[in-house]
């Protein structure tokens, strides 16, 4: 490797804040010799032998002059006083990078002696890999105690939210990639860092080895050490007193950034939001309508699509079929009605198939690995007992996850891979059916079309079984097949095509 350092601090502090000031005496302090890079090293006060307190760095600075051992600097703080924290290094402990005042136990050591650093912990954070290979800082303070806590903030997202037993994901995330935000960490009120998370130019399998070796070094690798040492690693300052009436307290939930509106109808709102805990996009639906006004059906309208998704969710684990049809169904992360109704879902990126249709349409190949998809979505869900139909199955409700690019055009090579999933369980049920006119009018099957006359005058109608929705999976398929225009105010059913006869079918789809 010619390059070393896993991420690089910078001393922080905007033009309208004097609170990072403290950044330049845990730059200068001793203890951090080994790490501190743009300073004159400072002797050891209690006589120990230290590097000397000379008017320049013995290291060079990346950007004045070469160092095998710096990486590249890009972007913010080019050069300059910073902390460097290498792969190389050699840690105190084997969790990682531990942040605190605790010079026997801590990697980056906040002098405690220093009255600016009041209220510090021995053990405050530690910069370390998850199982998926991305750099994460965790607080490692109990949230039920009293104290200050950590904060970190993208693009000035999160500045104020201080977190206590918290992780945030820093690297290795789509938004991340994407937006490249500006990171600081703030650990006490007067010292905040800007983090720089360093871009090797490796190939995969060399990155994930370097990894591999930290992570099995630090013990993360074994479940049964990772959690103990974590534990026993999570001590407060001697002064830190458990929390009182009145006093601070620090959040649990998910923080998450708001990255922009999806799509809106007539009940309700989807946002695109970024957890920055889990590192992951997560598409959040909520009401149109405010709280006091979320009552009587419309609340029970919401409490059963929760409970349906979760009873999908958990029947999604339960054989290997099952896992592997449920793979074409959107996932529910979360859900509540209390204290504003919402649900989390998965994400999908490329939006709805009528939208990447209407942009690219669709090659043969591409549409029947939908079509495929989508009936094993629907072999999962009419499969459960009691099954649950969908009643409203549309292009617009099927969502993408990923489209290859390079498609061949109509009769060329075959397709790279489009992967789909059913979304919008608004109108589903896991009940007996009888309402009609339910779902769009254009994709519904004959059974729930209003001029179905009921048997009797003055009794219920028939009730119709989850082959409405093959009829409506039926009509998308076809939408999506062929260059043909539907009636927009009658079902298929009743006035199936506008102007020209029924299109011939293209040998490949027989073959």
């Amino acid at each position: 490797m010619a390059y070393q350092t896993v991420v690089t601090l910078y001393p922080y502090q905007s033009e309208h804040e004097t609170s990072g000031r403290g950044a330049d005496k845990v730059l200068r302090f001793y203890a951090n010799n080994h790490i501190s890079f743009g300073h004159a090293k400072v002797a050891d006060p209690n006589g120990r032998e230290g590097t000397g307190p000379t008017g320049r760095p013995k290291i060079p600075v990346p950007g004045q002059t070469p160092s095998p051992f710096s990486p590249p600097q890009q972007g913010r703080n080019q050069g300059g006083p910073r902390l460097e924290l290498r792969w190389e290094t050699e840690r105190k402990s084997r969790l990682g990078f531990i942040v605190g005042s605790s010079e026997d136990l801590c990697d980056i050591v906040i002098p405690e002696h220093d009255s600016t650093f009041r209220g510090v912990s021995a053990v405050q954070g530690l910069f370390s890999f998850d199982e998926q290979y991305r750099l994460t800082y965790r607080d490692l303070r109990n949230p039920d105690r009293a104290g200050d806590g950590s904060a970190i903030s993208f693009d000035g997202h999160g500045k104020d939210d201080k977190r206590r037993g918290f992780t945030w994901v820093l690297s290795g995330t789509d938004y991340l990639d994407q937006k490249q935000p500006d990171i600081i960490l703030r650990l006490h009120k007067f010292l905040h860092f800007r983090i720089v998370v360093t871009e090797y130019v490796w190939d995969a399998n060399g990155y994930r080895n370097a990894v591999d070796e930290f992570r099995l070094q630090s013990g993360l690798e074994d479940k049964n050490v990772s959690k103990p040492s974590l534990d026993i690693m999570s001590f407060e300052d001697k002064n830190i007193t458990a929390l009182v009436t009145g006093a601070q307290t620090y959040s649990r939930g998910s923080f998450l950034i708001n990255n922009g509106v999806l799509g809106s109808g007539t009940f309700g709102t989807v946002s695109c939001l970024y957890d920055v805990n889990k590192g992951i996009y997560i598409a959040r639906k909520e009401p149109r309508t405010d709280a006091r006004a979320f009552t009587g059906s419309r609340r029970l309208d919401w409490e059963k699509e929760i409970r349906l998704l979760r009873r999908v969710e958990e029947a999604a684990t339960e054989t290997a079929e099952a896992r592997g049809f449920s793979q074409h169904v959107v996932r529910i992360l979360d859900g509540a009605l209390e204290p504003v109704p919402f649900i989390d879902l998965e994400y999908m990126p490329l939006g709805s198939l009528y939208k990447e249709h209407r942009n690219k349409p669709l090659n043969p190949l591409e549409v029947m690995s939908v079509f495929d998809q989508l009936l094993q979505a629907l072999t999962f869900l009419h499969g459960l007992n009691p099954p649950v139909a969908h009643r409203d199955i549309k292009p617009l409700n099927v969502l993408v996850q990923h489209r290859d690019s390079g498609f061949a055009p109509f009769g060329g090579a075959e397709a790279k891979g489009i992967v789909v999933k059913l979304a919008d369980f608004g109108l589903s049920k896991d009940e007996t059916l009888r309402t009609v006119e339910i779902g769009t009018r254009r994709y519904m099957a004959p059974e729930i079309s209003d001029d179905i006359p009921r048997t009797v005058r003055g009794t219920r109608r028939p009730a119709y079984t989850t082959a409405v929705d093959i009829w409506a999976l039926g009509v998308s398929i076809y939408e999506l097949a062929y260059p043909v225009r539907f009636s927009n105010q009658s079902p298929l059913c009743k006035r199936p095509l506008v102007g020209t006869k029924h299109p011939h079918m293209p040998a490949q789809w027989v073959q």
